[in-house]
């Protein structure tokens, strides 16, 4: 592919006339009466790192992620694969579902979405119930799962169903693990709308309260050094069965993004895992080793799926695995 420096040149322009705005949006400026705002309640909640004396050999850490495949056949439905790992001590408890979903373009990405945070529950499930972790690691949030619980409506079919399967896998971590889900990013603005709660009310605040700023747009303006914030509470339901949770974020590095970080469980005290949050965090790609392990394992690669998983599908359907136009420039994009 030939290099088109008349694109790069407008987008250079562009740059230079909207740099400002773009720092901005993702760092508050330094003469913002934000800033004024949130100091102190922010110097409150954030906390210096603590010493690092863990051993982490002393404790048995697992790890739960997950992948997927999507393709539009021609006839217009999507071909889904999925599939979520759990690993401890190199023991890998596996959960794999395959569909073929009536969705719209706009609506697969949803859909698998849905089908991975599913497969990593039942994968857990599994491995919680066999093996009893200290800590299990799991990539994405809680939060963010069990707001899909909140209006919720049972199923027929309770193996299969989100809501069920998250409810039984958080009960059985209160017994015989401590869950620890995180994640990179956070749309969350529990911790903005926790400092706003604490000072005094006034026009600006109130802007601010119905902006679009989240937690880590906050973090990473205020923070002026290494650190955590003080674990937030929060009480979340499926059904009549209530679910407590501690939410933090840790900022290893100044120079790094904070990562969110949700507990919930009894077996290990929020400060130990936060030790082993420091610990596994070796930068900002791999920022936690035990999800970073896990996450190379469970990708499905494009060989694997065209040569095996395509390949399957032709001999045993008896249809070649035509595809459609669109995603026939994508590949050969690829």
């Amino acid at each position: 592919m030939s290099f088109d420096s008349d694109s790069f040149s407008q987008y250079k322009e562009y740059l230079r006339q909207n740099s400002g705005r773009i720092r901005d949006a993702m760092v508050m400026p330094n003469d913002s009466p934000l800033r004024d705002i949130y100091r102190d309640p922010f110097r409150n909640h954030y906390e210096d790192l603590p010493s690092q004396t863990i051993d982490v050999q002393d404790l048995k850490i697992s790890a739960t992620d997950s992948s997927e495949f999507s393709r539009e056949l021609y006839s217009g439905p999507f071909f889904i694969l999925v599939r979520a790992y759990s690993k401890v001590q190199g023991r890998v408890y596996v959960d794999f579902r395959s569909s073929i979903a009536s969705v719209t373009p706009e609506e697969v990405k949803k859909e698998t979405i849905v089908m991975m945070e599913s497969s990593e529950h039942r994968s857990l499930l599994k491995l919680v119930e066999a093996e009893s972790p200290d800590i299990s690691f799991v990539d994405g949030s809680l939060m963010g799962r069990l707001a899909r619980c909140q209006d919720y409506q049972t199923s027929l079919n309770g193996d299969d169903d989100y809501c069920i399967v998250l409810r039984k896998l958080l009960e059985t971590a209160t017994k015989k693990t401590t869950l620890v889900f995180v994640s990179k990013s956070t749309r969350s603005r529990i911790l903005r709308d926790t400092l706003l709660s604490e000072v005094d009310q006034s026009t600006v605040t109130e802007a601010e309260r119905n902006s679009w700023h989240f937690d880590h747009y906050i973090i990473k303006s205020m923070a002026e050094k290494p650190g955590y914030v003080k674990p937030i509470d929060v009480r979340m339901n499926i059904g009549n069965a209530a679910f407590d949770i501690k939410v933090s974020d840790l900022l290893p590095r100044v120079e790094d993004v904070p990562i969110r970080f949700e507990v919930i469980g009894g077996t290990v005290p929020f400060e130990e895992v936060l030790k082993v949050m420091i610990y596994g965090y070796t930068g900002y790609k791999v920022y936690n080793l035990w999800l970073s392990d896990i996450d190379n394992m469970v990708k499905f690669r494009k060989n694997e799926v065209e040569n095996v998983y395509l390949k399957e599908f032709e001999r045993v359907v008896g249809i070649p695995f035509y595809e459609t136009r669109g995603e026939r420039r994508a590949r050969i994009r690829i």
